[in-house]
């Protein structure tokens, strides 16, 4: 276990001697010093850190479907009316840009979700004030010097900045973890994501409220676009979405969790640039907790189960102790089995949909035309098999968007799709190809998340009889094949 002062380099799991980590660092780990209150960081007790140097899909269509007449925010969430609160954000921005006038600031309504309020903001800068000879000058030079530009770039010119504010509906909102994972994945530079430009988790300032502020992404979301792309872009689509698989994997850590900030960070104001990592399963007990570098895939597993199993029957609740028990020696034997032979620890999205990526069919051809990937906040460090769920979407699209992920190595029946499976895949790499299609790690990929996550309905229970019984099948027939 790590010592709470010691950096770790996440290349070569050596413990250098610095103990501050720089983002700027892309290779270092860093457990944070204990002593933060609860009532500072009520999330995470800070016995069960280890550190690292975006929206949910209730959040889908917040950055593209403008709202100018909804009511439900203020009705249902007990919000503030529109009408008065964008003069709050348009006094809010002021204060983050030195300079900025009241007259440069657009705030628009825009359809939010479950969790956040969502507010367009658009910034002019205006053109600066230099004499029409200096202006004429500026624009003959940059014809002569790039006549692409069109003159876009051109300083004489007033521009046009869009953000994206953010605002939690619920006190419980953890909005650190939107900023560290949304920092973590932009250290991957080749996945298209939101710029954190400001943030707190106070509401100590001039909104009252926390928040997190983000450039605004073009494009719109796939799930209302796909199908009306042709063939080349689809094609593209493809390629372009197995790269963000393939960089996702590349990235190797020796330490799973949550991605978080700091404790002593709660702005971007006091922001070191520092990103944490949480316990996969946030454990209240006091004997246990901590997050562990390089463990095995099994121990990973089987300890969480443990440790769940303990507090159920401290609790008297022995029907879900037993069901603990019983993912704990799925574990083992999907370890036996030699399914958790690689230990490697990737970052994982957990909602890959088609609701969360955003595209902009304006762009030319040489330019990506993926144009943002959203909902990040839970994203995690986790074995790489988990961020392999194979997107199926991409050649047999369903437009209910309930895709059986049994089939997903089927043949596709038509030769589009056949092409698109075979773009993507060739993209992604053998890597991920050898995680998503075998049977034995779509189920380990389902345990896995009754790991993070709590048991809750009768449809998780029904899940977890439905997953433990197709594992002893797939036993039983003593030949674990893809499926």
């Amino acid at each position: 276990m790590a010592p709470a002062d010691q950096a770790f380099d996440v290349s070569t799991n050596s413990v250098p001697s610095q103990h501050d980590v720089n983002l700027e660092d892309e290779n270092e780990l860093k457990q944070p010093q204990p002593g933060v209150t609860s009532d500072q960081a009520p999330h995470v007790p800070h016995e069960s850190i280890a550190t690292l140097n975006e929206v949910k899909p209730e959040d889908d269509d917040e950055f593209d479907q403008p709202d100018t007449v909804s009511d439900s925010s203020t009705l249902v969430y007990d919000h503030e009316a529109f009408d008065t609160f964008r003069h709050r954000v348009a006094e809010f921005v002021l204060t983050l840009w030195d300079g900025a006038k009241a007259s440069d600031i657009e705030v628009t309504r825009m359809s939010g979700g479950g969790f956040n309020r969502v507010i367009s903001i658009t910034r002019t800068i205006p053109r600066q004030q230099k004499s029409m000879l200096a202006c004429s000058f500026k624009r003959l030079w940059t014809f002569i010097a790039d006549r692409s530009t069109k003159m876009r770039h051109d300083t004489c010119q007033p521009r046009c900045l869009d953000y994206i504010l953010r605002i939690p509906r619920f006190d419980a909102a953890q909005l650190d973890r939107d900023v560290a994972a949304l920092r973590y994945v932009q250290k991957l530079r080749s996945i298209p994501v939101p710029d954190v430009v400001a943030f707190d988790e106070t509401p100590n300032n001039k909104l009252g409220s926390p928040y997190m502020l983000q450039n605004r992404l073009s494009g719109t979301d796939l799930l209302h676009t796909f199908h009306r792309l042709d063939h080349d872009q689809k094609c593209r689509v493809a390629e372009e979405l197995g790269r963000v698989f393939h960089a996702m994997l590349s990235r190797k850590c020796p330490v799973a969790g949550k991605l978080i900030l700091p404790h002593t960070v709660s702005s971007s104001k006091d922001d070191g640039d520092q990103i944490c990592v949480e316990p996969l399963f946030q454990s209240e007990l006091p004997t246990r907790g901590q997050v562990k570098h390089n463990l095995a895939t099994k121990d990973l597993l089987t300890e969480i189960f443990e440790e769940r199993k303990e507090g159920f029957e401290d609790m008297g609740n022995n029907f879900e102790a037993g069901y603990m028990n019983r993912f704990s020696a799925m574990a083992i034997e999907l370890h036996a089995e030699g399914w958790f032979a690689n230990n490697d620890i990737s970052v994982c999205h957990l909602d890959f949909e088609p609701r969360n990526i955003l595209i902009d069919i304006t762009k030319d051809a040489p330019q990506p035309i993926i144009s943002g990937i959203l909902d990040w906040d839970s994203a995690a460090l986790a074995p790489s098999f988990m961020s392999c769920k194979p997107p199926l979407w991409i050649w047999a699209w369903a437009d209910d968007e309930d895709e059986d992920e049994r089939t997903a190595n089927d043949e596709p029946p038509n030769e589009e799709g056949r092409v698109l499976k075979r773009t993507f895949e060739q993209a992604a790499g053998p890597e991920f190809a050898g995680y998503a299609y075998p049977s034995a790690y779509r189920l380990a990929r389902r345990l896995l998340r009754f790991a993070m996550d709590e048991m809750r309905s009768t449809e998780d229970f029904n899940e977890a009889d439905a997953m433990l019984e197709e594992w002893a099948e797939l036993r039983k027939s003593s030949a674990i094949v893809d499926t």
